[in-house]
């Protein structure tokens, strides 16, 4: 089958669409309820919850914030249906919300993965870039957010998920490389530090993190418009900052990596930021008299879902975005690579 949504504006309430592919016939219309005036699913991701290579469930999200799950696992079509409802009326798994309580836009794929002690955790950042405007960034413009949202049978709200924050943002003022203590070459690497509140327990209902830089630095428009990547118990992702300048690259943006349990920042180096081919303390910056390992690195393009390749205890991360080169992140690998990782025909 081909699942997705029915479209933007689609003239009809929001819905998630399972087609035959053998004979394009529709299989199933699943109805939110709610209408698609200005609204509309994104890029939807099924799940299969026992590993028996069949779809159970599907998570998707549209532009008022709502994240809906649908329930694929009745043995027919006819009992496919959204999977919660408050009454006899569809309610989604979660909302996502401002401060002020103004609905955020969800245009990205979620990512999902088994949360610590039951059930899934559905990751997803907000905001759009695809219409006609999105590109200028008003004086005061919508705090966007990531999301890790728990999903354990019951709806969420975000007044209840665990909140961290970015604390630090600026150039890396990089401690000496313990093999050079000599050498105290500055690095032009712009970073950011995110708190560890809740670090080392799985959150009950979730986290989020708002894309805004420390006070009293005010919003600037950034926003997650590509897919995450949940990765060795990391969450990968990446933000964009518009420019309408027409002689600029588009914009600018964030790699971010964070503890997929709890949002929080790693407990260690990610990031090798002083190019030794290493990940120690010399990779760490400093704030307020303490060492800090680093949760993201700044780009000066914006950038996609980069791609990755594992050389052991070493991993790259190759990013193409809107200036047209591509860039690589030298990172620290899992080494959880098992198997045949390629093959060499020999007749």
């Amino acid at each position: 089958v081909a699942i997705f949504g029915n479209g933007y504006e689609s003239g009809d309430n929001v819905k998630l669409m399972i087609v035959d592919l053998a004979t394009g016939q529709l299989i199933k219309a699943l109805d939110t309820g709610i209408t698609g005036t200005g609204n509309g699913l994104a890029t939807v991701v099924p799940v299969d919850t026992n590993d028996d290579r069949i779809t159970d469930v599907v998570f998707a999200g549209d532009l008022k914030g709502n994240l809906w799950k649908f329930d694929l696992t009745g043995n027919n079509a006819n009992q496919w249906d959204v999977a919660y409802k408050s009454g006899s009326v569809p309610s989604p798994l979660f909302t996502a919300v401002d401060r002020n309580g103004n609905p955020q836009p969800i245009t990205s794929r979620p990512a999902v993965a088994k949360h610590g002690t039951s059930g899934l955790m559905i990751y997803f950042g907000t905001g759009q870039y695809f219409e006609v405007g999105d590109d200028i960034i008003p004086a005061s413009p919508q705090v966007q957010t990531f999301y890790g949202i728990r999903d354990d049978g019951n709806t969420i709200a975000r007044n209840q998920l665990t909140e961290q924050f970015i604390i630090y943002e600026g150039f890396a003022n990089l401690q000496n490389d313990t093999n050079d203590p000599g050498d105290d070459t500055p690095t032009e690497q712009e970073v950011r530090v995110v708190t560890n509140n809740g670090f080392g327990s799985p959150v009950s209902h979730g986290w989020m993190l708002d894309l805004i830089p420390p006070a009293p630095a005010a919003a600037e428009g950034e926003r997650v418009v590509s897919r995450a990547i949940v990765r060795s118990g990391r969450i990968i992702f990446s933000t964009s900052i518009p420019d309408p300048d027409p002689c600029g690259f588009g914009g600018t943006g964030w790699l971010m990596e964070l503890d997929a349990a709890t949002g929080s920042r790693l407990d260690f180096s990610a990031f090798d930021l002083n190019n030794d081919v290493e990940f120690t303390e010399g990779d760490y910056v400093e704030i307020n008299g303490q060492w800090i390992p680093v949760s993201g690195l700044g780009q000066d393009e914006m950038i996609q879902t980069p791609g990755i390749v594992s050389a052991g205890d070493v991993e790259y991360k190759f990013t193409s975005g809107s200036s047209g080169k591509i860039g690589v992140t030298r990172e620290k690998g899992s080494d959880t690579s098992s198997g045949r990782q390629s093959w060499r025909q020999l007749k």
